[in-house]
């Protein structure tokens, strides 16, 4: 009876650590496949302010991918989502930094 409360309890940190680790992933399961969650709009707004500029965005089958680059380090980055409303955020976004700069 203690050996299986033991492990009973065990197996029940093991999930909460699973479900922990997804959650600082940032990402959900969701029909099998992995889908980004709603912190790419946030991702993007640090990548800007450590000095990455976007270079290209693609958007097909309801995916935007946005290619960032820092011309300082030369570094490239990208970031993903399938969420149509931060899709439109991120456009947003992009749009009203460009005009800034213009």
């Amino acid at each position: 009876m203690i050996i299986e409360l033991y492990l009973h309890k065990i197996i029940m940190v093991n999930i909460c650590i699973d479900l922990k680790k997804m959650a600082q992933d940032n990402k959900k399961i969701k029909k099998g496949r992995v889908i980004l969650n709603n912190n790419q709009f946030e991702k993007l707004k640090e990548k800007y302010k450590e000095g990455f500029r976007c270079i290209r965005s693609d958007e097909s089958n309801g995916e935007l991918t946005v290619h960032l680059k820092n011309f300082y380090n030369e570094k490239i980055d990208s970031l993903k989502s399938d969420n149509p409303e931060e899709i439109r955020q991120i456009l947003d976004y992009i749009q009203s930094v460009t005009e800034e700069f213009q």
